[in-house]
């Protein structure tokens, strides 16, 4: 009887062994399910992301352009009830000092900012001769200009 339970034990030991190596081997199929899911997906997903990226950044610069163009509208309306007549007030001033109130960054003497947009596109400055109101564009593909109303 001795050698048969040993035998039995053995038995016992590779049942519960194969059992131990074929959940262990099933665990590792799984995984290596996933990782080929998921790595199929990035071909997928991708595009949709960078297109996600551009369109949040061309948002962003037309938001900052817009909101120089509202800074700068405050500083010109700021002079005027300050008493200074509108031929007096030095408009490129105040283009160069909306940029800086907004976003603390330097304007060149040709008004264009290069280190605004990040898709990086040079902002360019025009200013209305005749109703002082801004013509801001962005040279990055894609970008609309922000022109100011009345």
């Amino acid at each position: 009887m001795h050698i048969f339970e040993d035998e039995k034990m053995a038995e016992e030991q590779k049942k519960t062994g194969s059992r131990i190596s074929a959940r262990i081997s099933r665990r590792w199929r799984i995984r290596i399910a996933m990782v080929l899911v998921l790595a199929a997906m990035i071909p997928v997903l991708y595009p949709a992301y960078k297109s996600y990226c551009y369109e949040d950044r061309k948002e962003s610069c037309y938001g900052a352009r817009e909101y120089v163009g509202i800074t700068y509208q405050l500083l010109v309306e700021k002079e005027l009830t300050a008493g200074i007549k509108a031929e007096d007030i030095d408009y490129t001033k105040l283009v160069k000092e909306a940029f800086v109130k907004a976003y603390d960054t330097s304007v060149e003497e040709d008004l264009t900012v290069r280190d605004l947009c990040q898709e990086g596109g040079i902002i360019q400055v025009r200013i209305d001769p005749e109703s002082h109101l801004l013509t801001i564009s962005c040279t990055a593909d894609g970008h609309e200009i922000y022109q100011q109303r009345n």
